[in-house]
């Protein structure tokens, strides 16, 4: 019988650092240090304003053993300082890997930066160790709604074989829809059923349904007697919201207000866009602390969620799920058949659309009165705490690892 090694998290993001990544390894790693040893290689915990959070070893019972990688002070927003950063992170967590795990023991990898994958499927081999690569990012085929590569050029043809080596020679690929499941398996075919599809989960227990005075929350806003559309989120080039910008420019109905909330290399440009059409019913907000996002997915009415309709398969917004544990109902923007598109169509929790129904997506809104969310937020809700709770889907990691 093959003997079963440590446990080993290899993430660049971890705790303290709270975006969607970070934290979903941070509480995947606390879950399965209940009951084994759960060594963690990862970047700094040193903020980007340079604070931390409570010590390690006080957040983390004594089951975690973290083993990070010395930081970099060096300027995000020149494009190569971010090229070197990225080089850096990629060589000095193939390294740890190399030098700490050992035969037989298993692996569970983040796709984060995006060449550790190849190094740690080479490095499986060597070592013989297990690997299993969880997918938040599908890399290189997020570089072509990015419209970074063209799908026939050269570059792109190389990544993507050497990619495409990488997942087949790993033992398991988790997940996080199915769309994601079914770009895989026409990538790399399903072989012993190597690929599971385990969901982000719903905070149900810290997000939850609440009466929130929106003009509180919006104090520079006029929002009386409005129904309010909520998009919190990265606000980048692979959202269209800047289509959406051009659908809001067509609505008559005055009784909507939509509100942008977050941070991202676009925003910058859609504030100019929204001000050149002269849509005075949007309004934009910075990015919200984890610990009050309850009150700020409760300050709407219908929560957005858009992605552009290349992508699907690449990636799956997380932030859906904890939308339903406030019990919202979801306006998806996206393709139908992504696994969020799925979600509202089989539990009737929202409305779907295309970008490219440019036309229905007006008389939607132009039609839209709030008797029309009928109990889709109760429903959003109970799905929340029936399929998505935290409990349920980290059970799910220890099927896997325990």
């Amino acid at each position: 019988m093959k003997l079963r090694g440590e446990l080993w998290i290899v993430s660049e993001l971890f705790y303290p650092d709270e975006t969607a990544t970070g934290f979903y390894m941070t509480n995947i790693a606390k879950h399965l240090a209940k009951d084994q040893i759960v060594n963690i290689i990862c970047g700094s915990d040193i903020y980007e304003k340079g604070t931390k959070l409570i010590a390690a070893d006080q957040y983390f019972s004594e089951n975690v053993k973290i083993h990070r990688i010395k930081a970099l002070s060096l300027d995000k927003n020149r494009i190569l300082s971010r090229i070197f950063r990225f080089m850096y992170l990629t060589i000095t967590l193939a390294f740890q890997m190399m030098i700490k795990i050992k035969r037989n023991d298993r692996v569970l990898l983040v796709t984060n930066p995006a060449f550790i994958v190849p190094l740690a499927s080479f490095l499986s081999k060597i070592k013989a160790f297990e690997l299993s690569i969880l997918v938040h990012d599908v890399f290189p085929e997020n570089l072509i709604p990015a419209q970074i590569l063209k799908p026939r050029s050269t570059i792109y043809y190389v990544l993507n074989s050497l990619f495409t080596w990488a997942y087949k020679s790993s033992d398991r690929i988790i997940v996080l829809g199915r769309d994601m499941q079914e770009l895989f398996q026409k990538k790399i075919g399903n072989e012993n059923n190597k690929i599971s599809v385990i969901e982000n989960w719903s905070d149900i227990h810290t997000v939850f349904p609440i009466k929130v005075d929106s003009a509180i929350i919006y104090e520079n806003v006029d929002l009386k007697d409005k129904v309010i559309f909520q998009y919190a989120g990265n606000i980048g080039r692979l959202q269209g919201l800047s289509e959406l910008l051009d659908i809001i420019s067509e609505i008559s109905n005055t009784e909507l207000h939509f509100m942008f909330l977050g941070e991202g290399a676009f925003k910058d440009k859609l504030i100019l866009k929204a001000n050149a059409l002269g849509l005075s019913n949007v309004s934009f907000c910075s990015s919200f602390n984890r610990s009050k996002q309850n009150l700020y997915l409760n300050a709407c009415d219908v929560a957005i969620v858009a992605i552009n309709e290349q992508m699907f398969g690449l990636g799956v917004p997380s932030k859906s799920y904890n939308i339903m544990a406030a019990g919202k109902p979801i306006l998806y923007i996206g393709n139908k058949n992504g696994e969020i598109g799925l979600l509202i169509k089989e539990n009737n929790i929202g409305w779907q659309f295309e970008f490219s129904q440019k036309a229905s997506l007006v008389n939607f809104f132009n039609q839209f009165d709030i008797s029309m969310v009928g109990d889709k937020g109760l429903k959003s809700r109970a799905i929340a705490e029936s399929k998505y709770s935290v409990d349920k889907i980290l059970e799910k990691y220890s099927n896997l690892y325990s």
